[in-house]
């Protein structure tokens, strides 16, 4: 018992003109669960790292970006769903993919868990940080 977990939804074209309503719902989101400003930025940077990345360089052929936030009371987990081309934003790229950046390396030192999958579709990016309530 008391083991309640918060579920919300957010759903933006994928285009650039979508990471601030992303960045803004992460926001409202571990506001209302009292996350603290680390961990909050944290999941903000890995967030917003995983769904440019999505923009950037996956296949032009998806054309949104759902962000699905399930809470419970001491981990947060982060669904990103796109609707694209196979593409894993979370693969380590060699030098000549400079371009990707350091996207994976800070990711996984930000969240406490990250995994792709390809589901019905879809471009999973399922993230898990561990948070404690003040």
């Amino acid at each position: 018992m008391g083991n309640k977990e918060r579920v919300a939804v957010l759903i933006v074209e994928k285009e650039f003109a979508g990471l601030e309503a992303i960045s803004d719902f992460v926001q409202r989101m571990c506001s209302q669960e009292k996350i603290g400003f680390k961990k909050t930025w944290e999941l903000m940077l890995s967030i917003d790292e995983i769904c440019s990345t999505l923009i950037t360089c996956s296949y032009n052929d998806g054309q949104f970006i759902r962000v699905i936030w399930v809470s419970s009371e001491n981990k947060v987990h982060v669904k990103i769903e796109e609707n694209g081309s196979p593409f894993n934003p979370l693969k380590n790229f060699d030098e000549e993919d400079a371009i990707y950046g350091l996207g994976p390396q800070i990711i996984e030192t930000m969240v406490d868990e990250a995994k792709y999958e390809r589901e019905n579709n879809f471009n999973c990016i399922l993230i898990t940080k561990k948070i404690r309530k003040k």
